[in-house]
Parts: structure tokens; C-alpha cells; sequence
């Protein structure tokens, strides 16, 4: 998500034995592209049920809370869901499994954040998909109200 170069990248794991998450290019968490990187994990837990929701409901109640307020940013987010393979007409597919969200965690990208940028790549590495530690994030770490007021209130000051 692009608040005016100030932008949040969101990753969820389900696995509380293993917490990290993957990383799918080397692009995703390089900050010299914009003026602000900041990553936000949700720690998913598997419901039961009826409690949790599923991948649906989430996309519903997400598009319900932009769409009202923004019409750009629920096109853009719209997108976004198609280029990670997310389609309506599947909905189908993903009623059978519930989700809670448990913690979130706010990081900071910056520094000796663990991450791979295509600066730090060897001459010939074009892609690369990795895992990350949450535990080696977390002297990155920022409190909620912070992330909120770095994202929304100094993206246009």
C-alpha cells in the first residue's frame, strides 16, 4: 500500500512454531524506492466453524471499509488482489477455511533490516524468494500508534 511514497508492506504467517514470513521478489522489502518502508505481520491463527473469517469475508470487509471512502484505492486494491491470484469467481475455494487474526507486529525497513535488495544480489540473480525471522525484525520494531501516524500523518508534511 502507497501512502504518497511513505509505503506498507503486510505479511501474514500461520505457523507460531516457525513465525517469519516469505518474501516473494527482491523488490518487496527494498526501501531505497521509496521515501518509507514500513511491514506490518499478522500472525493468523486457523479458526473453527464459525469463528474467524474466511479469505472472502476478509476481501468483502476490506473492499467495504475502502471502497466508501476512496474509489482509486479500491481499484488499486482490487488489482493488487488479481496480480496475487485472488478471483471472485473462486470465492468457492476459500470458504472452508476460517482465519483469526492473532498479533500484529510493525517493523521499520531500513538499515540492517533482514531483507535482500537487488543492490545486495551477486550479477546474475534476477528473483529470489526467501524467508525472514520475526524474531530478526524485531530491533526494527515500532509500536501500532507510531506505524499509523509515520504512514498517514508524514506522508504529506
Amino acid at each position: 500500500f502507497d501512502f504518497g511514497g511513505h509505503c506498507l508492506e503486510v505479511k501474514s504467517s500461520s505457523t507460531p512454531s516457525r513465525p517469519g514470513f516469505t518474501v516473494s521478489s527482491l523488490i518487496q522489502l527494498d526501501e531505497t524506492r521509496v521515501r518509507l518502508l514500513l511491514l506490518c505481520h499478522a500472525m493468523l491463527n486457523i479458526g473453527n466453524g464459525e469463528n474467524g473469517d474466511t479469505l472472502s469475508e476478509l476481501v468483502e470487509r476490506i473492499r467495504g471499509r475502502v471502497g466508501g471512502e476512496d474509489v482509486v484505492a479500491l481499484a488499486q486494491f482490487d488489482e493488487l488482489l488479481i496480480q496475487a491470484g485472488y478471483l471472485d469467481t473462486q470465492a468457492s475455494l476459500y470458504a472452508s477455511r476460517r482465519f483469526l487474526v492473532g498479533c500484529l507486529r510493525w517493523f521499520r525497513v531500513a538499515g540492517g533490516f533482514p531483507r535482500i535488495r537487488p543492490s545486495d544480489a551477486r550479477p546474475g540473480i534476477v528473483s529470489a524468494n526467501y524467508q525472514v525471522s520475526i524474531d530478526a525484525c524485531a530491533p526494527f520494531a515500532l509500536e501500532e500508534q507510531e506505524a499509523i501516524y509515520l504512514l498517514l500523518c508524514t506522508a504529506h508534511g
